[in-house]
């Protein structure tokens, strides 16, 4: 019998030099030396056990990408069967990293750099749409961005292994199934409606939107509740995580890809990819984007990242789906997972599978769906060569693929050391960052207060406490903790600040007050504590004072639209309806896809009189009613 971890004998006398980089329940992935193509290749072999639905797949992700070339497509070179009768195939070896770790690495990637991006990845998937080919999961995590001479950024679009081609059947299976990524399917993806490539084009929108936001558009406690989100939620505005802001016609665009009916939508790639073309130019900012490593050289990050991209299709996940009025509400989900390697984090990375299931719910992510801890957390399995060493030894390997963005690597290092000493309060700490990295916000709360015990004179763990407690909604808990450190360090505005937002978060207006009135008088230019203060004078109904506060807040920083908007509030309800109109004015030119904003001025201006712009700006609220603050 073979072993799992050895490269076939019968593969060996053209490829050599062959190392295990990524192993799953169901494939193994080698890097080798071609030695006829005398170049380094990635080769993908099915286990014996892999079922007989896992073939069918396999071979639909080699028929697909045998049949694409292109610049911005990952290739296959050869598909065959090894003389130990198992299937393989051998596509480019793949390096750097993917569009997902960017975004979580550095935000600020630059817009140029960015529509750089998308413009790579509509000119692929034009193509692929030409070749009859429908994707069906794009994601950040499909999007490889590798690096020419350190800091050009290439992309090219992988993990074609749920795609369709138009005309043919996908796989012969039984069931209702849809294939996706949840976080990023189109609304007919979720209804088991016929897709087409308008279904791709919704998918990049998100792809867009997480990418100029560093957040996903739809957040849901569970699977059922995202594809509601998807189907009927208001599309979200983008603000931008950059420096630079996003122009409106970008925004445009990706409004228009995320469109809930296909029809909203663009019709083709090469129509979005026109439109990036014109939105690139000059008056877009750049912000080179430097590599964080240079993994052609690393096997390391060569194998975390080729295995993101080519294993992802190894997992099935099974959910209950039923139908009840004009829209199919998802009851309940049942997940079977298969082995997995390296996954994308807090996107909701695995393409998966819907099936007539049992119920089970998932837990709300940072930035998306995750699968729920217990018998259905996504792991990275290492072997148990590497699990080897001291625990020194193992926390360095675990915080160097933090650094570089594999977190559920790190998080296996972790376990090992905490199994092995549960008070190793580096490890403990790491792991903290490592889970909430991954969503995994309980778990990284119960590691936060391990480490709090063993030392807790190093209060500024207690920031992380009450960060962890809020992300778990536990805000008594949270406010219990920031009033601690209020308590320790009664000057750290930081910390006031915090507290503050807490009170009000808990509707403890006066307390909330009292320390937005504090950080101010700590940090005279924060301008947060500003429009904190603004905030809660106008909920007491002191609108003088909001109005100082928030005047202060728009000296500070004049790009504020929150301000103009409350500023403009508090000054309607004193009857300046003119001072009103003119602060809703400038909250949006700042963001004129907020609904509230135009809802706002029309009162402010049926009160002065102008009852026909009135209606207008409700018209205008009603016709941004796809956007949400």
């Amino acid at each position: 019998m073979i072993q799992e971890t050895q490269f076939p004998e019968s593969l060996s006398t053209r490829y050599e030099n062959a190392r295990l980089i990524g192993s799953g329940a169901t494939s193994r992935v080698f890097a080798a030396f071609d030695k006829h193509l005398l170049k380094d290749v990635a080769i993908k072999i099915l286990s014996p056990q892999a079922s007989s639905q896992t073939v069918l797949r396999f071979q639909q992700e080699a028929k697909v990408i045998s049949r694409l070339k292109h610049p911005n497509i990952v290739g296959a070179l050869d598909f065959a069967l090894n003389d130990e009768v198992q299937p393989y195939m051998v596509m480019e070896l793949l390096g750097d990293e993917t569009l997902s770790t960017l975004i979580r690495r550095n935000r600020k990637i630059g817009l140029r750099n960015l529509l750089g991006i998308f413009i790579q990845v509509c000119s692929a998937m034009s193509y692929a749409h030409s070749q009859g080919v429908l994707h069906r999961d794009l994601k950040p995590g499909n999007v490889l961005i590798e690096y020419v001479d350190g800091s050009v950024l290439k992309a090219k679009v992988a993990d074609f292994g749920v795609a369709k081609i138009t005309g043919t059947p996908f796989l012969a299976t039984t069931g209702n199934i849809i294939i996706g990524t949840p976080a990023y399917m189109s609304p007919e993806q979720f209804l088991h409606r016929q897709v087409d490539v308008r279904s791709d084009i919704y998918s990049f929108g998100c792809v867009m939107f997480e990418a100029l936001e560093g957040r996903l558009p739809y957040l849901a406690e569970n699977l059922s509740e995202l594809a509601l989100c998807h189907a009927n939620d208001p599309i979200p505005v983008l603000q931008g995580s950059g420096a630079a802001p996003i122009p409106a016609s970008l925004k445009e665009l990706v409004y228009r890809c995320l469109a809930k009916q296909p029809e909203d939508r663009f019709e083709s790639f090469s129509q979005v990819e026109e439109v990036l073309k014109e939105i690139r130019g000059p008056e877009v900012d750049v912000a080179p984007v430097q590599a964080k490593h240079s993994a052609r050289n690393e096997s390391e990050a060569v194998s975390q990242n080729f295995v993101k991209l080519h294993m992802q299709a190894s997992t099935k996940i099974k959910v209950f789906i039923a139908v009840t009025a004009a829209l199919i509400l998802f009851v309940g989900i049942r997940i079977g997972l298969n082995l997995l390697t390296t996954l994308e984090p807090r996107s909701s990375a695995e393409p998966v599978e819907f099936i007539i299931s049992e119920p089970t719910s998932l837990p709300r992510a940072g930035l998306g769906v995750r699968l729920p801890s217990g018998g259905g957390e996504r792991r990275f399995l290492l072997p148990e060569s590497s699990r080897r060493g001291t625990d020194a030894e193992l926390l360095a390997k675990a915080q160097s693929d933090y650094d570089k963005g594999q977190f559920l690597r790190a998080e296996e290092y972790l376990k090992t050391i905490l199994d092995r000493s549960p008070e190793d309060f580096n490890a403990l700490v790491l792991r903290s960052a490592t889970r909430s990295e991954l969503g995994i916000w309980s778990g990284a709360l119960v590691d936060i207060i391990s480490a709090i015990k063993l030392r807790p004179s190093q209060t500024q763990l207690l920031y992380k406490s009450a960060e962890l407690r809020r992300a778990t909604g536990d805000f008594n808990g949270a406010l219990d903790d920031m009033s601690e450190l209020v308590q320790k360090y009664p000057n750290d505005p930081k910390a006031v600040l915090g507290r503050a937002q807490l009170y009000e978060l808990t509707k403890i207006f006066e307390e909330a007050l009292q320390d937005y009135t504090r950080a101010c008088q700590l940090n005279s230019g924060d301008q947060a504590a500003w429009i904190g203060k603004g905030r809660i004078f106008r909920e007491m109904a002191e609108y003088d004072k909001a109005i100082e506060a928030l005047t202060k807040a728009i000296s500070i920083g004049g790009n504020c639209a929150e301000a103009f908007y409350l500023r403009g509030n508090s000054y309607s309800a004193i009857g300046n309806y003119q001072e009103a109109i003119e602060d809703f004015n400038t909250a949006i030119e700042l963001n004129g896809e907020d609904s509230s904003y135009y809802r706002g001025r029309a009162d402010a201006l049926r009160k002065n009189g102008q009852e026909p712009l009135a209606r207008l700006d409700e018209l205008r609220a009603k016709s941004k009613g796809n956007v949400i603050k």
